[in-house]
Formats: structure tokens, C-alpha cells, sequence
């Protein structure tokens, strides 16, 4: 992260860290960090998948947002469906 302040994955690896040691709250801050940073459908099914555990209508309302946007991404509207 202190090397490439600009790019997402530092967060997204931090993310991935939390998340196996059971630090939902803190993998979902990273995560959405990392999704703001360089949105994508790779960023934001992570986001999804981990804040779905804990706050599943937010996690709907996240994925259903971002189809909005994008109708065509066929993986996210997979994994909505799904959940």
C-alpha cells in the first residue's frame, strides 16, 4: 500500500487477511477501499461476498446498484442470484 498508494489490491490482499482470520468488519473496510480505488466486477464480488455474511440486504443493494450501472455483467448478476 505505501509503495502504490494508488492501486486497490494492497487493500484487497489486506482484505483477504481479515477475512481468514474471521475480521469481517475490518476485510469489508479493506475491501471497500480497494472497490472505490479500482472498481470492478473482481472488486466488488469481493466486497459482496464477505459484507453478504453480515449485512446481506446491504450487499444486495451494492450488487443491485452496480447493475444499474453495468446491466450487462453477467458474473455479478450470477452471484446476486445466487445469494
Amino acid at each position: 500500500i505505501a509503495s502504490h498508494p494508488s492501486l486497490g489490491l494492497g487493500h484487497a490482499l489486506l482484505g483477504d487477511v481479515a477475512r481468514l482470520k474471521g475480521q469481517t468488519p475490518v476485510a469489508i473496510e479493506a475491501y471497500r477501499r480497494a472497490h472505490h480505488m479500482e472498481r470492478s466486477s473482481r472488486s466488488l464480488l469481493r466486497l459482496f461476498d464477505v459484507q453478504a455474511g453480515s449485512d446481506r440486504r446491504g450487499a444486495v443493494a451494492l450488487a443491485e446498484q452496480w447493475l444499474k450501472e453495468r446491466p450487462t455483467d453477467v458474473t455479478v448478476r450470477r452471484a446476486l442470484a445466487d445469494h
